[in-house]
């Protein structure tokens, strides 16, 4: 087989149509370059050069073969190119996974267009899981970035960015008589309310906490949306993220402030901690310069 060695000899030679010319520009002697080219020639078993002292052409052959030439030697650089490219990091594919909250706060398409923009040769995917599934595909490399709803607890493997601050709200039927309307809702006056609970549960463990009871949950149907219909079919509550307030509007629902310190969520970015796929540094650096930037917007420095 002829090695890429030979290919670059031969379109030397072809470019110059004088071996001086092209082992000057190869960077080697005459004799040298004049015996690879026989080398290719003898086991290709055709005449690519026809050559006397004083003239080199290419013979009828060598010009057809001249093509096959240019694309093994374009495909070299390309592969060269491609694994210089991998190695900064500047291609491949990045695989994300994210809740369905992280969509509604657009921090998912905010983080893959600033992806896309830093790293345009590279590709993302992002599909939408079960948050409890998330930090654990990350640990398995089945993902890279999870997008999750905080709080959440991390095993020592995995670390994460805050990439937006939220809180709870409660999302009430409109069908439910519970008091103070307009005002923000006590957690004692959801004691008797049917539950419907998203999948992140904490705001809903808090706010039965602030309310000494127990939660009398009558479904966990995943989605946000599915969540929230479910409210409005079933005269119940759920305690969600308050930025849906502004990203979906469902007829039947109304949304209420909980009374007290504000119960705390937002969007956490997963990451491995000891990364060492270039492309996916660069995603957690992106990623960290998103949390860095919300940090700023709220005058938190340090």
């Amino acid at each position: 087989m002829l090695d890429l060695r030979h290919y670059r000899y031969i379109a030397a030679v072809a470019r110059n149509l004088s071996f001086r010319l092209a082992a000057a520009e190869l960077g080697v002697s005459v004799p040298t370059l004049s015996v690879q080219i026989s080398h290719a020639e003898d086991y290709l078993g055709m005449q690519i050069f026809a050559r006397t002292s004083r003239k080199v052409w290419l013979t009828r052959n060598g010009t057809v073969f001249m093509a096959a030439v240019d694309d093994v030697l374009q495909s070299a650089r390309a592969a060269e190119d491609l694994g210089r490219n991998l190695t900064r990091g500047m291609t491949g594919e990045l695989r994300v996974g994210y809740v369905g909250s992280a969509a509604y706060a657009g921090i998912l398409q905010k983080m893959v267009g600033r992806f896309h923009s830093c790293f345009p040769t590279a590709t993302i995917t992002a599909e939408e899981h079960v948050m409890e599934d998330l930090p654990r595909m990350v640990s398995d490399h089945r993902i890279d970035v999870a997008l999750v709803r905080a709080p959440v607890e991390l095993p020592p493997d995995l670390c994460g960015y805050a990439l937006t601050t939220d809180h709870f709200v409660a999302a009430l039927s409109q069908d439910l008589q519970v008091a103070g309307a307009g005002l923000p809702l006590r957690a004692a006056a959801l004691r008797d309310v049917p539950f419907i609970v998203p999948e992140q549960e904490f705001g809903t463990l808090e706010v039965a906490r602030r309310g000494k009871f127990e939660p009398h949950v009558v479904s966990t149907p995943g989605s946000l949306i599915s969540v929230l219909t479910q409210v409005a079919l079933k005269r119940a509550v759920a305690i969600i993220p308050n930025m849906l307030r502004t990203s979906i509007h469902l007829e039947g629902v109304e949304f209420r402030d909980i009374e007290g310190p504000a119960i705390p969520s937002g969007i956490v970015g997963i990451v491995r901690a000891d990364e060492d796929i270039p492309l996916v540094q660069n995603a957690i650096a992106v990623t960290a310069e998103m949390q860095a930037e919300m940090w700023r917007e709220k005058g938190v420095t340090g």
